[in-house]
């Protein structure tokens, strides 16, 4: 997906330093006055429920300064030049990315991105952070934002992240630029299975920036497909402006929950008032969901008893033995599917048949989860 994003757009634009313009941090031209070493106030920690994470930031761990680790700049090797992608308020500048929601959604408690005020101590100086998130690639045609804006600040904590940004040049000696994590956090938003595209904007107390570091691995120049908006314009490719000018992609993190799907089931049967051998008896069987989220691998298991024949069902069920299962998938919040299960009678005694419904996601009321339905059975004779 990436790829295929990346290339349309490349497909209209040169990619060189000169076929639009960039805001970024890029190596300077010499030496840089370090500030003295503070050990941070805080540290940023992940957190539990990581629904995905775009991308790594640090390749070099316990060699900045006081054993925090780097996010190290690969420009002697690789001929990289950007540190860091501009998306500061004061210039109405924005970055954006991708990701993907799996079947059965997410229930997003946070999004966490990365940013850095060159000549910043440890103690975080960031104080805002807004965001959007699209169902399609940003101010493209046919593109919605589906939550966000540009201009609430949602930002709930900021912290550094123990991740110095520097160059192979600069390694083990630079701290001027300590990585600040903030995030945005009790968010309870439900994110149906899609690709999505977030984009953002980050303010701060200091006149740099701020600046977002890019995803950064080693031995590797092209990290995504992350976009750059300047000045509130269109968004173009975010790109490395050393060698190549590879494309970058950036890191950001989500944390949430699987959302849970409330499947309840019913059953009915259809069989004469005094039933006999060979009588058809039909069942119907349905599911619903209360949500709040998707259903994930839904399936319903109808075991027949053993005086009952299969015959035929409906939803495209399969059947080994006296085991009717039906495979529903993804069942939408507030979906309802029926299928029909036909059979006959083939012996005496009573008739009680339950079905039960079971799914991959989490269901916070197992007890609608099963359905009986009776039809009285054909009596033993005499």
């Amino acid at each position: 997906m990436k790829n295929q994003i990346l290339a349309g757009l490349a497909g209209s634009l040169l990619l060189s330093n000169f076929a639009f313009a960039q805001a970024s941090d890029d190596v300077p031209a010499g030496p840089e006055a370090q500030p003295p070493y503070v050990s941070p106030s805080s540290i940023w920690v992940r957190g539990p429920g990581v629904l995905y994470d775009n991308g790594p930031l640090a390749n070099s761990a316990g060699t900045g300064g006081g054993g925090a680790d780097e996010s190290v700049l690969q420009n002697t090797s690789l001929g990289m030049n950007t540190l860091g992608a501009g998306h500061q308020v004061l210039n109405s500048n924005r970055v954006a990315d991708d990701f993907t929601v799996p079947v059965g959604g997410w229930l997003v408690d946070s999004f966490t991105f990365f940013a850095y005020q060159t000549g910043s101590t440890t103690t975080s100086t960031m104080t805002a952070v807004n965001f959007q998130i699209w169902d399609g690639v940003p101010g493209v045609a046919g593109s919605n934002v589906v939550f966000g804006d540009t201009t609430t600040n949602r930002m709930t904590a900021t912290a550094f992240s123990n991740i110095f940004r520097v160059t192979e040049t600069t390694t083990g000696v630079a701290v001027d630029r300590p990585i600040m994590a903030q995030t945005a956090g009790g968010l309870n938003l439900n994110l149906p299975a899609g690709t999505y595209w977030v984009d953002w904007q980050t303010d701060g107390s200091l006149a740099s920036g701020p600046w977002a570091p890019p995803i950064t691995i080693n031995g590797q120049t092209v990290t995504g497909n992350a976009l750059q908006s300047l000045a509130g314009g269109a968004y173009d490719p975010l790109l490395d402006t050393g060698t190549g000018t590879p494309a970058q992609g950036l890191p950001f993190i989500i944390n949430g929950s699987l959302p849970n799907a409330d499947l309840s089931i019913t059953k009915t049967a259809a069989a004469p008032a005094n039933p006999a051998v060979g009588d058809t008896v039909t069942y119907t069987v349905s599911v619903s969901n209360a949500g709040p989220g998707d259903g994930d691998m839904v399936v319903v298991t109808d075991t027949l008893p053993a005086n009952l024949t299969y015959v035929s069902n409906t939803c495209g069920a399969t059947v080994a033995g006296q085991t009717v299962t039906w495979n529903i998938g993804m069942l939408a919040n507030g979906a309802s599917v029926s299928c029909n299960i036909a059979t006959t009678i083939n012996n005496f005694g009573p008739i009680d048949n339950t079905a039960t419904v079971a799914a991959n996601s989490t269901d916070p009321n197992g007890a609608n989860n099963s359905a009986t339905a009776g039809v009285g059975g054909v009596p033993f004779p005499a």
